[in-house]
C-alpha cells in the first residue's frame, strides 16, 4: 500500500508539473491597423534590403564599412552576444552530473599515543533530475532567448551607427552642393555688379544702385565662408564616428544620389518583426515567461542523486593499515513546504514582470508603426515635390538671364535683376533642401525598419 501511495503522489506531481515544460508561444500579436490609413504594398519589402542595397553610393559604403569595423559600441555588442551564446551552451550541460575529485587528510593525536593520519582519495558525483520542477529546461530556454536578445541589440546598435554615418554623409553632399550654388550665384552677382557700375558710370544709375548690389555680393561671400566652415564641422563629426583623426572625407556629389522610387513596405506583422527593438521587446516577454515557469517549478520537489567513492588508509607512525575501496550512494527528494511565502511572492512578481514586458512590447510596436508611417509619408511627399521644384528653378534661371539682358538694354532695372537673383537662389536652395530631406527620410525609413 505504501508503494501504491508513493506512486500516486509522484504521478500527481508529474501531471501537475507538465505545464512547466511548455515552450513559449507567441500570444501578443501586432495590431493590423498599426499603420493607420497608410496603404501597404505587400510586394517588395524594403525592410529586407541590406544597407549596401539601400545606400549605393560607393563613398558612403566605404565609410559605413569602416565605422562598423572600428566602432567600440559594435565590438562591445559582439562580445555580449558571445557571452550570451556561451551561457546558452553551458546551460545545456546542466543536465549532466557534476563530478569532483575530493582527497581528504585528517591527523590526530591523543596523549602519548602515536599520531594517526587518516586520508582518503575519493570522487563525488551529484545529479539533479529535472523531472518535476523543470528548472534546468526553462533556464536553458531562457538562456537561448537571452542570446537572441543580445543579437537583436547588436543589430540595433549597428542600425543606429549606419544611420548616423549616412546622415552626416548626406549632409556633406548637401553642403557641397550649396557651396557650388553659392559660388555660381556670386559669379552672377559679380556680373550684375559690373553691369550696374558701367551703367552708373554712363549716368544711367545713381550710387545707391552700385552700393546695394555690392552689399548683397559681400553678404554672399560671408555666407559662403559659413558654409565652408560647416563642412569642416560635419567632417569632424563624421571622423569621430569613424574613430579617426580629422581628415578630408572623400565623397561623391548630391546629383549622383537619387531618391528611391516606389518603396514597398511589406506585410505589417512581418515588417515590424524585422525591427530589432520589436524583436528584443518580444524576447523580454519570452524570458519573463520562462522566469514564471521557473518560479512555478520551485514549488515542486527536486530529486538529487549523489554518490561518493574512492580509496582510503590509516597511517600510524611508520605503519600503514590499508582500507578497502568504498562507495556510497544517496538519493534525495526535497519538497518545499513553507518558506515564509517567498515562493508565492516570487511567482507573483515574475507574473507582473511578464505583464510589464507585454505592455512594453505593445508600446514599442505602436511607436515603430508611427515611425515607419511618418518616414514613408515623407519619402513619398518629397519625391512628388522634386519635379515641380526643378521646373521652378529652370523658370527662374530663364528669368535671371532675361532680366540681365533687359537691364543692359535699359528696359529693366537693377532691382528687378537683384530680385530675380534672390528668387533663383531661394529656388535652388529649396531644391537642395528637398533632395536632402528626401535622403534623410530614406535614412529614417531604414532606421525605422530596423536595418540589416
Amino acid at each position: 500500500m505504501k508503494r501504491i501511495g508513493v506512486v500516486l503522489v509522484l504521478g500527481s506531481l508529474m501531471l501537475g508539473s507538465c505545464g512547466i515544460y511548455r515552450k513559449y508561444e507567441r500570444t501578443v500579436e501586432i495590431p493590423e491597423n498599426v499603420y493607420g490609413v497608410q496603404q501597404v504594398d505587400q510586394g517588395r519589402n524594403v525592410a529586407e534590403v541590406g544597407w549596401k542595397e539601400m545606400f549605393t553610393d560607393a563613398g558612403l559604403q566605404t565609410l559605413i564599412g569602416t565605422a562598423l569595423e572600428s566602432s567600440a559600441d559594435v565590438k562591445t555588442a559582439l562580445l555580449r552576444v558571445k557571452q550570451a551564446e556561451i551561457t546558452h551552451k553551458t546551460s545545456r550541460l546542466a543536465y549532466l552530473p557534476t563530478v569532483a575529485f575530493s582527497p581528504v587528510v585528517q591527523a590526530g593525536k591523543i596523549g602519548s599515543q602515536d599520531a594517526q593520519i587518516d586520508y582518503g582519495i575519493g570522487v563525488q558525483a551529484s545529479w539533479q533530475l529535472d523531472i518535476f520542477s523543470g528548472r534546468i529546461t526553462n533556464a536553458r530556454r531562457k538562456a537561448k532567448a537571452s542570446a537572441e536578445y543580445a543579437k537583436d541589440l547588436k543589430q540595433a546598435i549597428e542600425c543606429r551607427l549606419i544611420s548616423s554615418v549616412a546622415t552626416l554623409y548626406y549632409e556633406l553632399l548637401t553642403l557641397d552642393r550649396q557651396v557650388e550654388i553659392q559660388k555660381e550665384m556670386i559669379q552672377l552677382y559679380e556680373k550684375t555688379y559690373e553691369s550696374v557700375k558701367t551703367l552708373y558710370e554712363s549716368g544711367q544709375y545713381l550710387s545707391p544702385a552700385v552700393n546695394q548690389t555690392r552689399a548683397q555680393l559681400e553678404q554672399l561671400q560671408v555666407d559662403l565662408i559659413d558654409m565652408e566652415n560647416d563642412i569642416i564641422f560635419t567632417e569632424h563629426a563624421l571622423c569621430e564616428l569613424l574613430d579617426e583623426p580629422y581628415h578630408h572625407v572623400e565623397r561623391g556629389k548630391l546629383s549622383d544620389v537619387a531618391l528611391t522610387q516606389n518603396l514597398g513596405v511589406g506585410i505589417p506583422a512581418d515588417l515590424l518583426r524585422l525591427r530589432p527593438d520589436v524583436r528584443a521587446a518580444e524576447r523580454n516577454i519570452e524570458m519573463a515567461y520562462y522566469d514564471v515557469q521557473m518560479d512555478k517549478g520551485a514549488m515542486y520537489p527536486t530529486i538529487t542523486l549523489s554518490a561518493t567513492g574512492g580509496w582510503g588508509s590509516l597511517v600510524s607512525g611508520l605503519l600503514t593499515d590499508p582500507k578497502l575501496w568504498f562507495i556510497q550512494g544517496v538519493g534525495s527528494l526535497v519538497q518545499p513546504l513553507f518558506m515564509g511565502g517567498q515562493l508565492r511572492a516570487n511567482l507573483k512578481i515574475s507574473r507582473m514582470s511578464q505583464q510589464i514586458a507585454v505592455e512594453e512590447f505593445r508600446s514599442t510596436v505602436i511607436k515603430a508603426g508611427h515611425e515607419v508611417t511618418n518616414a514613408l509619408s515623407r519619402c513619398e511627399m518629397l519625391r512628388k515635390k522634386e519635379p515641380h521644384i526643378a521646373a521652378q528653378v529652370e523658370a527662374m534661371e530663364e528669368t535671371v538671364m532675361a532680366n540681365q539682358e533687359l537691364m543692359n538694354h535699359g528696359t529693366s532695372t537693377y532691382l528687378e535683376v537683384l530680385t530675380s537673383l534672390q528668387d533663383l537662389l531661394k529656388a535652388q536652395n529649396m531644391q537642395v533642401a528637398n533632395k536632402a530631406e528626401g535622403l534623410k527620410a530614406q535614412v529614417e525609413l531604414y532606421s525605422a525598419l530596423g536595418g540589416k
